[in-house]
């Protein structure tokens, strides 16, 4: 395993578990986890997700994701250490906007290796509660050596 994935492994198990402990003093949502699916633009390449989605304090959350990349002639691959803030719609809407560190890496056929870069995510969604589950949308810059834009669609559904 690479030393960038590792460090993004260690930085996932220390949030998750700084989340989940504070989960019992944070009763407006909880701990979720969710899928996705969308498109990034450059290229058109669909992708598909999965996400974790943890309160840190109030309407603001500890979202680590990762989302493989269909492309031709190799692979590629997403981690993301993502926060966002909810703001309230009235009714079960919000909109929530964030910000995050993301690795993007890169596997593609042939002689040339493997390529793993930092990113920077600023992110904007929109969902619903319905029941205990939140259908949503998001988009997503994606800004690093090679920058992208990605909308997708999700679902999230509680851990408990």
């Amino acid at each position: 395993m690479s030393s960038h994935l590792r460090l993004i492994a260690l930085l996932l198990a220390v949030g998750a578990s700084i989340c989940i402990a504070n989960n019992d003093v944070l009763a407006q949502t909880p701990t979720m986890v969710g899928g996705r699916a969308g498109l990034y633009s450059d290229n058109e390449n669909a992708f598909i997700g999965g996400e974790f989605l943890a309160p840190i304090v109030r309407r603001l959350y500890f979202n680590p994701n990762v989302e493989y990349v269909f492309v031709d002639n190799g692979k590629a691959a997403t981690f993301n250490l993502d926060f966002h803030y909810d703001f309230a719609l009235g009714g079960r809407a919000f909109t929530w906007a964030g910000a995050g560190l993301g690795f993007v890496y890169r596997n593609p056929e042939g002689p040339v290796g493997s390529d793993t870069d930092p990113a920077a995510n600023i992110l904007f969604g929109l969902g619903y509660s319905m029941d205990g589950w939140i259908p949503y949308f998001q988009a997503k810059v994606i800004a690093s050596d090679d920058s992208d834009f990605a909308i997708a669609g999700g679902v999230r559904f509680p851990l408990e």
